[in-house]
């Protein structure tokens, strides 16, 4: 799943043949549950995010994503960059 998010930008998702959701990277990925009803799993930065208990909207699924919403967190604004 991290090659699905560092490269694309659009995901579609097929079962038996058919599309069963079509969107963008960060729409596919926003419901945990359904990706493992379809067998399918988080990119590991988002299972961390999930682990940690990491709330804000949508999960973040790079390592940058992630590192910034544990300083976001924390209460600090950004990683320095």
């Amino acid at each position: 799943m991290e090659d699905v998010v560092s490269y694309a930008t659009h995901v579609i998702v097929m079962e038996s043949g058919k599309i069963v959701k079509d969107g963008r990277v960060i729409d596919v990925f926003a419901d945990p549950e359904w990706l493992k009803d379809k067998q399918l799993t988080l990119p590991k930065a988002a299972q961390f995010a999930v682990a940690l208990g990491i709330k804000r909207e949508g999960l973040p699924l790079t390592v940058d994503e992630l590192a910034n919403a544990i300083v976001a967190q924390a209460g600090e604004d950004k990683l320095d960059e």
